[in-house]
């Protein structure tokens, strides 16, 4: 794949071209549906490997440190706040007249979510605060400026979203609550801002977002052609390694976490 102008770093850029997994997928799905099953499917396996992170095993297992569960918390927020900015160039550089009014759509109703996110975070008290006034991590800037980048390919941009709301199972109100609430009795500490990110995720539920703008897209124009495909995918895996790499700069700070 060519490379994006994304500021990921360049071992990550060699392996997303080295990447067969692009493939996998027909240039020429059968239908609309044929084409999501296998898009999301996919979508949750590169979404494994953002889990597979060494992050995750302790922040899993309620080992993670207050710095650490804040420093999570804090990039959750930055990258909410985040969306405005790429959902709005999204907006500006959008040259097919039908996709416009569902970005227009998406960024008004996400605007001003990271508020949310910042509120809970603050009734956290000082390491709350703290996570919401420290600059994002590189790797946090990173993938904005990736999402930034990729606003001006619709199908690389709605492709991202795959992994935004991966995995695909999770697609209900219940199990997004089930999900924050063990989150929020491993680290009490942050009980707040679980919730409030728990929140953020239901507002999403509740405005229609569990279904991707890519599903709802393609369910007005039609199957893909290949080079929508492509670019879906390129954008998807794109965000995957984007992902990954925050999750592995917060385990590397590990040593320095303290609130």
């Amino acid at each position: 794949m060519a490379a994006v102008d994304s500021g990921l770093p360049r071992l990550l850029q060699q392996r997303l071209q080295q990447c067969d997994a692009l493939h996998s997928l027909p240039a020429r799905p059968e239908g609309v549906d044929g084409f999501l099953d296998g898009f999301l499917a996919l979508c949750d396996s590169w979404a494994l490997g953002v889990f597979a992170s060494p992050f995750w095993p302790r922040f899993m297992a309620g080992q993670a440190t207050a710095g650490e569960v804040f420093g999570f918390l804090g990039q959750l927020y930055h990258r909410t706040a985040g969306a405005d900015l790429h959902n709005r160039c999204a907006c500006e550089n959008c040259q097919l007249p039908a996709l416009r009014p569902h970005l227009l759509r998406h960024y008004q109703e996400e605007q001003g979510h990271a508020a949310m996110i910042a509120d809970g975070l603050r009734r956290c008290g000082a390491p709350g605060c703290q996570a919401v006034d420290a600059p994002a991590l590189a790797s946090t800037r990173r993938l904005i400026a990736l999402m930034v980048s990729l606003s001006r390919w619709p199908a690389a941009y709605l492709g991202c979203y795959g992994i935004f709301h991966a995995p695909a199972t999770i697609r209900d109100a219940a199990a997004l609550r089930r999900q924050f609430a063990g989150f929020a009795q491993l680290y009490p500490f942050a009980a707040p801002g679980f919730d409030a990110v728990c929140r953020h995720a239901q507002l999403d539920y509740r405005l229609g977002h569990e279904e991707i703008m890519l599903a709802r897209w393609l369910r007005e124009q039609g199957p893909p052609d290949g080079e929508f495909v492509l670019g879906a995918l390129r954008g998807a895996r794109c965000a995957a390694a984007a992902f990954r790499a925050i999750f592995d700069e917060l385990f590397t700070l590990r040593p320095q976490a303290a609130c």
